[in-house]
């Protein structure tokens, strides 16, 4: 509260927390014109204005009934996704997919504590890819990425690399992904990347299935269920250019519908 009274007057007030809810938007209600919450939870209840989920559901419009009083305006769903510039910069000169695998996307996220990219490495070493470009990209907190490297080192076709701040042009570059549920589903979809995606944490697992059921992604299921002889078979699936293809325009169709050209949190309701 006193940080916010040395800041007012505040029109309007973001809050992105798990660890917040209605309790402590009450107490800073006076000192704000409006509050404004990013969640994807839907486990609690808040004292806002403005409530804004991205993730898909296939029951979204009613995900916060009861959490949130009736005159809260919710924006809910892809279209309202939180992607950074890049992604809109990369899809004005997306090139056209035709269905064949040329470049694949390994990508787990900044810290993969379940070991997923060794798991999808060693998934990838089993096919005959020779002829297909993989980019392996290490988080910049993976703590494993001395092993990662050292296992992709003898393979031409394997190319790794770490903390990139270009994300948006390896996905357009890449014809599939291997990777996880959370925000980089919603940055693949925008651009069009069919993705085979495992859960790595809780709270991807419904949206994961819902957009599995959506057609969205290839999923196979949470980490700790998902193994080498599973990616293994995904992969050989996926490789056929049918499969990606069907991937490719649900993704592009769903997406193009939903998410307009970025979404400004700060503009006037």
């Amino acid at each position: 509260g006193e940080v916010l009274c040395t800041l007012a007057p505040i029109m309007r007030l973001v809050v992105d927390s798990y660890a917040l809810n209605e309790v402590w938007e009450r107490i800073v209600r006076p000192l704000v014109g409006e509050i404004f919450v990013i969640d994807d939870l839907a486990n609690r209840r808040h004292d806002c204005d403005i409530l804004l989920d991205q993730n898909f559901y296939r029951a979204m419009q009613h995900r916060y009934d009861g959490l949130v009083s009736p005159s809260c305006k919710l924006l809910l769903g892809p279209s309202y996704a939180l992607l950074r510039e890049e992604f809109y910069e990369a899809k004005k000169k997306l090139r056209r997919r035709d269905g064949h695998l040329r470049r694949i996307l390994v990508f787990y996220g900044g810290s993969d504590v379940t070991h997923e990219t060794e798991k999808a490495v060693r998934a990838l070493l089993h096919l005959s890819l020779s002829a297909v470009d993989v980019d392996v990209i290490i988080g910049g907190s993976n703590a494993h990425r001395m092993q990662i490297e050292k296992m992709c080192a003898p393979y031409d076709f394997l190319h790794t690399y770490c903390a990139v701040s270009n994300m948006a042009d390896f996905m357009a570059n890449a014809d599939l992904c291997l990777g996880a549920g959370g925000t980089t589903t919603w940055e693949r979809c925008f651009l069009g990347l069919p993705a085979i995606v495992t859960a790595i944490a809780e709270n991807q697992l419904a949206v994961c299935r819902d957009c599995a059921d959506a057609g969205l992604i290839y999923y196979l299921g949470r980490w700790d269920e998902v193994t080498e002889m599973a990616l293994h078979h995904a992969l050989r699936v996926m490789t056929k250019p049918e499969a990606l293809t069907r991937i490719q325009n649900t993704c592009r169709l769903d997406v193009e519908h939903h998410v307009g050209e970025g979404t400004n949190i700060f503009a006037p309701c």
